[in-house]
């Protein structure tokens, strides 16, 4: 788990910003996604876990706005996770991203409870969008 703070200020999140969790896996992907953050500044990582459990975890400690959620990780699923915090008490929107969208992948998402869907390899065109419509303040 990598623990981040990005914004435009610098060291601390911008106070009103969106704030957010990366999950994945690859720490790859994981610098990627926070990466591309970072040129938003209305959205702050607040910290990457590598695995559903740790999400949990750190989204009940954290009570961030947003999860970016990958679908497939060892051990419980994105999926699995989306439904263990969609049940939380301080909810937060929840997207999740995908290599591809298999068959039945869209719907199994929507009835875990996330708020939305992204391919990977379309974050950097699809992902902003998607989020303004749900954190329409966050331009």
């Amino acid at each position: 788990m990598k623990d981040h703070d990005h914004s435009a200020a610098g060291d601390k999140p911008v106070r009103g910003c969106v704030r957010t969790l990366v999950v994945d896996d690859s720490p790859e992907m994981l610098e990627a996604i926070t990466g591309f953050l970072k040129l938003h500044p209305s959205f702050a990582v607040i910290v990457a876990p590598s695995s559903g459990e740790e999400a949990i975890r750190l989204a009940r400690e954290s009570e961030p706005d947003l999860v970016l959620m990958d679908t497939s990780m060892p051990g419980m699923s994105g999926l699995a996770a989306t439904r263990a915090l969609a049940a939380l008490p301080h909810r937060p929107r929840i997207i999740l991203c995908s290599l591809e969208v298999a068959n039945g992948l869209l719907h199994a998402a929507q009835a875990a409870g996330c708020d939305g869907f992204c391919v990977k390899d379309r974050i950097t065109t699809d992902l902003m969008p998607l989020l303004h419509g749900l954190f329409p303040h966050a331009r």
